[in-house]
């Protein structure tokens, strides 16, 4: 059986959106049409648009939008003066926060791509990630770490002056000096992590979006349902695809990004309290945590919140429940990959109706259930996931399989049962047991090794391992977590 949403679907919400557009928006459109509809060109519109008003809000504070072009021009006057380059890349090695985001455009606006790399990603994937470029962008955080494991590197620190404003000019610097033109025309990309946090690192690359993908985007925002002016709390990392797809819609329609990543439960709900905030994008271990402050604080409704946007892993049945008992919040979920992008979207109404559903496909998306040997399978069948989407990453076939087993529904919508192919979901991370068996077997003193999956209540699963080794149990897991990063690592290793 087989699934499509027309892309005429996408039609309300592009509506909707435009709605919300103000005269002055075209002020933006010349970084458009020099950048693209690229993360670059989309934060430079929104920047040069709205100067006066807050386009992010992090830890140090709020940034409107002259503080962030001012940003964008300095990172990319600073990395323009360390090229030449073997290659057109330059690594961002940085948490979530406004420096990441100006890093990111800064690259664009050279026509560079952007390798994107999370502060928690394992250092046996980063070493190998930083030995392909010649520069990378740094914070405070990452700068000791990415000098240990790459000291060729040059690097730029994207943490410097970015507000907050003068007092006097509260639209902040823009008269610093225009970003030079991408070499030969050629806007810059993104290349995101796609195999997930351990392992050789499979890098998917994406460009702006063409006509042909707007159905998609059209409808991932619609689903959103951000709104001018009013913030949104984006608690996903910026690193990975789940996070920038929600960062694009807000900048897009003009809703301040509070940007959260790294908070627990607890920190999540002051944000939100803060902020005043009306949609939430979550994944669903960091609503397990929200939903456990919000017991712990003994009231239930936030007033503002009105949608809670959840994504990167399968969202349980009780996180739903919470969702509309405690946040007083309609619950959204969203499926796909960095290869093919949003596949599903499962409203408010479909998570009523079926509870367990990812949804129906995006607009202009095609969703299969097909076995072995590629053969279209009915109704109610298991199968392996295939997607058709016009939203897929570069030099990517226009039907992939996305490593999912699932049935369809009579009605259309999606549900899915385990993955296909090793990989386990840890905290919205995907995690391949089979790299991280390899990489215990390798290791001095080893001579045993089980890793298994177990559910977790926050973060979905996790990994266990079994050792037999010669050397200290204590000063391996240590290894691990530092070499495999924070996912990946094992929550406990047990002796043989």
């Amino acid at each position: 059986m087989s699934a499509r949403t027309s892309a005429w679907r996408a039609v309300p919400a592009a509506a909707a959106i435009a709605r919300q557009w103000r005269v002055g928006d075209v002020r933006g459109l010349p970084e458009v049409w020099r950048h693209g509809a690229t993360l670059a060109g989309i934060v430079l519109a929104a920047a040069r648009s709205r100067p006066g008003a807050v386009l992010l809000v992090d830890d140090r504070g709020p940034v409107r939008g002259g503080e962030l072009a001012a940003a964008v021009s300095r990172i990319s006057a600073q990395i323009a003066a360390l090229g030449p380059y073997r290659r057109a890349e330059v690594a961002i090695c940085a948490g979530s926060h406004r420096g990441f985001v100006a890093a990111v455009a800064s690259t664009g606006t050279l026509g560079l791509d952007a390798v994107v790399a999370g502060p928690h990603l394992g250092d046996r994937a980063l070493a190998r990630l930083l030995a392909e470029v010649d520069v990378a962008v740094v914070d405070p955080v990452t700068a000791t770490r990415v000098r240990s494991l790459a000291p060729q590197v040059r690097q730029v620190d994207c943490a410097g002056p970015a507000g907050p404003a003068d007092p006097a000019d509260p639209a902040g610097p823009t008269s610093g000096p225009a970003p030079p033109r991408p070499r030969g025309g050629r806007p810059g990309g993104l290349r995101l992590l796609s195999s997930g946090t351990t392992g050789t690192p499979t890098l998917t690359s994406r460009a702006g979006a063409g006509i042909g993908q707007l159905p998609t985007v059209l409808s991932l925002m619609g689903a959103l349902g951000l709104r001018r002016s009013e913030p949104v709390l984006l608690a996903p990392s910026l690193a990975h695809g789940h996070g920038l797809s929600v960062l694009v819609a807000a900048l897009v329609v003009g809703a301040p990004a509070v940007l959260a990543h790294g908070q627990d439960g607890q920190g999540l709900l002051q944000k939100l309290r803060e902020q005043h905030v009306g949609v939430a994008a979550v994944v669903p271990a960091q609503l397990a945590g929200l939903l456990q402050a919000v017991r712990a604080d003994g009231t239930t409704g936030l007033g503002s919140l009105r949608r809670v946007a959840a994504g990167s892993a399968p969202l349980p049945g009780e996180l739903v429940d919470g969702v509309q008992t405690l946040l007083g919040a309609e619950p959204v979920d969203f499926y796909g990959t960095s290869e093919v992008g949003t596949a599903t979207i499962a409203t408010p109404a479909d998570l009523r109706a079926a509870p367990g559903t990812v949804g129906r496909p995006a607009a202009g998306v095609l969703v299969e259930i097909v076995d072995g040997h590629g053969r279209s399978l009915p109704s109610e069948s298991l199968g392996q996931v295939r997607v058709s989407s016009p939203w897929r990453a570069q030099a990517r076939a226009s039907t992939q399989l996305a490593g999912d087993l699932g049935h369809l529904d009579q009605a259309g919508r999606l549900f899915l049962h385990s993955r296909a192919d090793g990989v386990v979901v840890v905290g919205g991370h995907n995690v391949s047991i089979e790299e991280v068996r390899s990489w215990f077997a390798a290791q001095p003193g080893v001579e045993e090794v089980a890793i298994s999956a177990v559910g977790h209540e926050r973060l979905g699963s996790v990994l266990e391992a079994r050792v037999h080794t010669t050397g200290s149990l204590a000063g391996l897991h240590a290894q691990a977590r530092a070499a495999l990063g924070d996912a990946a690592a094992p929550r406990r290793l047990l002796p043989w």
